[in-house]
């Protein structure tokens, strides 16, 4: 049948516990289910799929919640954690990998920037945990830098609100409105 059938089979045959299978089918038949030991044999192996009164029923009768019949064990539950969590962690060392190349690109268009204009930006790069005394190349990985991060975030929503390093950026740089409502760019 499905992997369903087959989950609520296991677990039947689990919980039955000490009840037969012909003491089960004899109980399901007082409730009104035309039960005989082959069908509690066809629902254990997946077979024949459960019906929900057959279910509701079968619950009262080994004296267990309704939910038992459909969880997964738990080392199933167990490994599909491990496996969302290790897709997880992939997912952020692959992030992590493309914050640590834009942090080195973010240095050499910097020093780029400060060659060309005489004027550094490194204290708004540093406030992001980013050194740029040193050459990009020997920036530290992106693991000091998550964890520069979650200190940072550690700080709590006042930090935040003080601390915004790409918006003292951003409005160093903005057009300024003059009077006559033009845009004039900062020099």
């Amino acid at each position: 049948m499905s992997q369903h059938d087959d989950l609520i089979g296991e677990n039947l045959a689990r919980l039955r516990d000490s009840v037969s299978q012909t003491e089960l089918a004899n109980r399901m038949r007082e409730r009104g289910h035309k039960w005989t030991q082959p069908t509690v044999v066809a629902v254990e192996k997946g077979e024949r799929p459960l019906r929900l009164g057959e279910a509701i029923d079968i619950a009262e009768v080994l004296g267990v919640d309704l939910q038992d019949l459909v969880d997964y064990p738990a080392a199933l539950t167990f490994y599909n954690q491990m496996v969302r969590a290790e897709e997880s962690r992939a997912q952020m060392l692959l992030w992590a990998a493309r914050y640590e190349a834009q942090a080195r690109a973010l240095v050499r268009e910097a020093a780029a920037y400060r060659k060309e204009t005489g004027e550094s930006v490194d204290s708004e790069i540093e406030d992001w945990g980013i050194v740029t005394s040193e050459p990009a190349d020997h920036l530290d990985s992106a693991r000091a830098a998550l964890l520069h991060f979650i200190e940072y975030a550690k700080g709590g929503p006042e930090r935040w609100a003080s601390v915004r390093p790409i918006d003292a950026l951003i409005s160093r740089y903005e057009p300024k409105v003059i009077a006559d409502g033009e845009h004039q760019a900062e020099a």
